[in-house]
């Protein structure tokens, strides 16, 4: 009996439009606050801003001393 009901309650919190759009890209144009950066308008979030691409250089991890 209370498998249908906990399946019905779990597909409607599953479709809510809530989880889609509760993010926040910083806009880095605005002045910085107390609590960080603005989010941009969802209108002017491109797929660049969730990318990352450092140039594919490689940096090496091997550390050198020298004992003298």
């Amino acid at each position: 009996m209370y498998l249908p009901i906990l399946f019905v309650v779990s597909l409607l919190f599953s479709y809510s439009n809530g989880s889609v759009l509760d993010f926040c890209v910083a806009d880095f144009s605005l002045p910085d606050g107390p609590a960080g950066y603005s989010c941009k308008k969802p209108a002017k979030v491109t797929v660049n801003d969730f990318v990352y691409s450092d140039g594919c250089r490689s940096h090496s991890t091997l550390v050198s001393y020298s004992f003298e």
